[in-house]
């Protein structure tokens, strides 16, 4: 199978000429102020003092999402531009540096492992807040360093530092526990560096399959949801030199590091900030926007809360100590790009004050916007089909509208929380992301998205009813074809809600990251195959019945050329109506068959199964491995039966 796009071939979205693209945001540029211009200067309501400030509420929610959205679009705009990855430099020293407090030794492991196998020969070190004897065993074992420190001060940027002042290779990976490397990392971004003014490479956060609480794979292609930041936008912000550290996959030429004294201390999210203070000091960003290492993303939506209300409360701490807008030594477009970075958290509570107004009219007729219905009607249905048609033409297949409004109003409740940190400041606590065996749906998730959904659907019934008597009065006028509109956007926020809600309910337990898609023949078992597979658990599926306790075997055809044998014996099997399926109790695997398997996995499987889905990441070299993957269409019809 071919890799879809290698780099400098990255995705852009269906229109791929940049000045197209540029001319479709000035377009809309220009219909966003003339509408602005016309909310702000003709439709303030005079009447009550309540009147007034929900008028002023919702211009001033309409402004900041509109502000964000141009920025939004100019960051789209520009995709990424670069060609071949230059050479590795001979010699390079580089430290990866892995944080890690509590997670899982086997997981710990597997990244280390990986890291050990990069080309370029680095030296990896496990940096222990836990101060675990046993993490420090398996780092020995491995052959790989291991730090620890008496304290825990500044949580992960702490950590880092310690490490730093600990070693002393010219160059430094950060890698988070969960964070597999894959063996060419350092080959296709070490040769940046040979630009003098490059103090980062970052590299996109691509999941190691497809059944985080962000995915939606589908028969059009694979969805995630913040796909457009990290393989669009991250490339659109190299244009103003600001591509932002995100926590985990970047290299850091040390010499810059200690130029600003260090990972940046003092908050929760030591990544913007320190990449803010790199540009500061005039040290430049590249992105590398190909799938060189795999994470574990949120599996639940109260990983994914917990997640996101540190990244909101976190960005909200860097706005009050440190605005980008008063920072020395930034270009005025990169003061705009950190500044809509940390402040595009304050769309959550703007979200919220629009998508209740529709709702609020039809129910009491409080409106926000004063202004005849012949001239409303245009304005608004045209400002939302602008924006609507240049989100369509440049998102392409990874902005799926309904799917991106559903996550932006389960994000809203949690950044309207943290927005109030800015109101009252104080220390803020860092949590790690749950992994493993966990679940729950937090009701900031639950409870906004049931109790918009229920007041839509209450403004809908309510709002139907009018129609006749618009009509009776009106005819086929604008007052009705208007309210005919707010019946549609009610209909459409009901949707999104009603959709969240039944998707973080499906999803609200998880046992643990599931077994990357294989696609691997057994023996002893005619038309079996292997569908799921790591180093503890296995799936097999085949057309007719499977024996409880049949003996499975299956050759792995690992990098390199070795061949990993596998032996177990198959489980209890389960008519899913399209096949049989059975896990399978795999005989256990030593240290140096682990690592094979392993190899296999993040080298072959996992790299040619992302590449086979439209609108997955850049997987460089995916096509010289035709064994080992499940294809896009396979994992789909096995998707209900095996998680």
């Amino acid at each position: 199978m071919a890799a879809r796009a290698e780099q400098g071939r990255a995705y852009a979205g269906p229109i791929q000429d940049r000045s197209t693209r540029r001319t479709l945001c000035a377009l809309l540029g220009a219909v966003t102020l003339g509408y602005l211009g016309w909310r702000a200067l003709a439709t303030l309501p005079s009447g009550s003092a309540p009147a007034q400030l929900y008028g002023l509420l919702a211009l001033g929610a309409e402004l900041l999402l509109a502000w964000l959205a141009l920025s939004f679009f100019a960051h789209l705009s520009e995709g990424t531009r670069r060609g071949p990855a230059p050479p590795m430099p001979a010699g390079a020293r580089v430290d990866v540096l892995i944080p890690s407090l509590d997670e899982d030794a086997a997981l710990l492991r597997r990244s280390a492992a990986a890291a050990l196998r990069m080309a370029g020969a680095p030296q990896v070190w496990i940096c222990d807040d836990g101060r675990r004897p046993e993490i420090a065993a398996m780092a020995e074992a491995l052959g790989a360093g291991y730090l620890s420190r008496p304290d825990r001060r500044h949580f992960k940027a702490g950590n880092l530092n310690a490490a730093l002042a600990a070693t002393g290779g010219e160059f430094v990976l950060v890698l988070d526990a969960d964070h597999v490397p894959r063996r060419a990392l350092l080959e296709r971004c070490l040769g940046y560096f040979a630009d003098p003014s490059v103090g980062f490479v970052q590299i996109p956060q691509v999941p190691g399959g497809v059944e985080s609480f962000q995915h939606a794979p589908d028969a059009r292609g694979l969805y995630h949801e913040n796909a457009l930041f990290h393989h669009a936008l991250q490339g659109g912000a190299e244009a103003y030199n600001a591509v932002l550290f995100v926590g985990t996959g970047a290299i850091f030429r040390r010499a810059a590091l200690e130029a600003i004294g260090g990972f940046a201390e003092g908050g929760i999210t030591e990544d913007v900030h320190t990449s803010m203070r790199l540009h500061a000091d005039g040290w430049r960003g590249v992105f590398v926007d190909e799938a060189l290492a795999f994470l574990t993303g949120p599996q639940t939506p109260l990983a994914f809360a917990r997640q996101r209300l540190r990244w909101a409360r976190g960005a909200m701490q860097i706005l009050r100590r440190e605005n980008p807008l008063r920072v020395r030594g930034l270009s005025p477009w990169q003061r705009l790009a950190y500044f809509n970075a940390l402040a595009g958290w304050l769309a959550g509570p703007a979200t919220l004050v629009l998508w209740v107004g529709p709702a609020i009219f039809l129910l009491s007729g409080f409106s926000p916007v004063a202004a005849p219905a012949r001239l409303a009607l245009p304005l608004i249905a045209g400002r939302v089909a602008a924006e609507l048609g240049v989100y369509l033409l440049l998102a392409g297949p990874r902005g799926r509208l309904l799917r991106a409004d559903c996550f932006r109003i389960m994000i809203a409740p949690l950044a309207t929380l943290a927005a109030l940190s800015l109101l009252r400041p104080g220390g803020l606590r860092f949590e790690v992301t749950p992994k493993g065996r966990h679940g729950g749906l937090p009701w900031l998730i639950g409870l906004p998205l049931a109790t918009l959904a229920a007041l839509n659907l209450g403004a809908i019934a309510i709002g139907a009813g009018a129609l006749g008597d618009l009509y009776a009065v009106h005819g086929l006028g604008a007052p009705l074809l208007l309210h005919a509109l707010l019946l549609a956007f009610c209909a459409y926020f009901a949707a999104a809600c009603l959709y969240g809600l039944l998707f973080a309910w499906e999803r609200r337990r998880s046992d643990g990251v599931p077994p990357p898609p294989v696609d691997l023949p057994v023996d002893g078992l005619p038309a079996a195959r292997l569908v799921r597979l790591d180093a503890e658990r296995a799936w097999l599926r085949a057309e007719g019945p499977i024996p409880e306790g049949a003996a499975i075997a299956a050759a792995v055809p690992c990098p390199g050329g070795e061949v990993l044998h596998l032996r177990g014996r198959a489980g209890r099997a389960v008519d899913s109506g399209r096949g049989w399926v059975a896990p399978v109790a795999l005989e256990p695997l030593g240290p140096a068959g682990r690592d094979a398997l392993e190899r296999f996995l993040f080298e072959r499987a996992v790299p040619g199964f992302l590449a086979s889905f439209p609108g997955g990441p850049s997987v460089h070299d995916a096509g010289t491995h035709p064994a080992g993957a499940a294809t896009c269409g396979d994992y789909l019809r096995l998707r209900p039966e095996l998680l």
